[in-house]
């Protein structure tokens, strides 16, 4: 995603189990000594599908998309 100070950031996008609630905090609680605090995304969010092409990839470009105006109504960006 666009950031102002670095040009670029990352955004996880979580697919919970059915049933299941998770927090930003648990996440990135999970992510402690397993990736380097500078690769932690920005921005969490947390979605009920991804959306996927006919061969079963992930349509990132629709993701960048939709929630690229998300970041920026909210003034993050």
């Amino acid at each position: 995603m666009p950031h102002k100070k670095w040009g670029e950031t990352g955004m996880a996008f979580i697919v919970p189990k059915p049933g299941e609630k998770l927090s930003k905090d648990e996440i990135f609680e999970f992510l402690q000594g397993r990736i380097a605090r500078f690769k932690f995304p920005t921005y969490v969010e947390f979605v009920d599908e991804l959306p996927m092409t006919a061969s079963g990839r992930i349509k990132k470009v629709d993701l960048k998309g939709k929630y690229r105006a998300v970041i920026k109504e909210q003034d993050e960006y």
